[in-house]
């Protein structure tokens, strides 16, 4: 669009951020959509859940002030959020994969008249890039099948068949291999340049503690932007 503000991503940090996160969330999926979600704050037009206080990095995009997007990711070895999406993602075993160094990915919401756009890219691309930076090697999630495409534009790959959420319906379910960047290239996935940029430095640092190198919130020095300052795209 001729004149558009520029978009720009960053991490949730403060309680304006989450309150622009939850007034989004609201209009898209409650007003749009009419999901009947029981957290859903009518009187203040906002939506959170629980999980929005399980440690989470939540990005925002904005154009110019105005919020226009936002995704939230959550660490699966975070006992809260393994008990809310270990059933949904067949994970509740003991010995389930991926529990140490998996994410799922939920609550995309973008504004409608920037949905054709660069705003839904910028959210996924900075939340690939935040989740390798880090430590991050799964990331799941559960859609609705008009998404699946998108998803799989990505290189997200279904890995079991559609599970039935309460307010939802059916949810397809599938997951991303961040480090697999054979895949990646072969789906032609937006991820390439970021996989080999970010897969390069990750191999000429030192092995992070296990707890460091799983947290979401603690980035590598190359790629702290994506914390400070945030990620810019025109």
């Amino acid at each position: 669009m001729r004149g558009a503000a520029p978009l720009r991503a960053w991490v949730a940090e403060t309680a304006a951020d989450m309150q622009a996160v939850a007034r989004l969330r609201y209009e898209v999926y409650i007003e749009e959509q009419g999901k009947p979600y029981p957290s859903a704050d009518h009187a203040n037009r906002t939506w959170t859940d629980a999980l929005d206080l399980a440690n989470p990095s939540v990005i925002l995009v904005a154009a110019g002030d105005l919020v226009v997007g936002t995704i939230r990711v959550n660490a699966l070895d975070d006992p809260e959020v393994r008990a809310v999406y270990g059933p949904v993602f067949d994970l509740t075993g003991a010995g389930a994969p991926f529990a140490e160094d998996a994410v799922v990915c939920s609550r995309l919401a973008v504004a409608p008249r920037h949905r054709n756009g660069r705003a839904r890219a910028l959210l996924l691309q900075t939340i690939f890039e935040h989740g390798l930076a880090g430590g991050a090697k799964h990331c799941f999630a559960a859609s609705a099948a008009p998404l699946l495409r998108l998803f799989r534009s990505y290189g997200f790959r279904e890995y079991a068949g559609p599970v039935q959420d309460p307010v939802v319906g059916k949810l397809r379910r599938s997951v991303l291999k961040l480090h697999d960047l054979r895949h990646l290239e072969a789906v032609g996935s937006p991820f390439v340049p970021s996989a080999k940029r970010l897969l390069s430095i990750a191999d000429a640092h030192e092995p992070c503690p296990t707890e460091h190198h799983r947290r979401l919130g603690r980035v590598l020095p190359e790629v702290n932007l994506l914390v400070r300052g945030g990620y810019a795209n025109a």
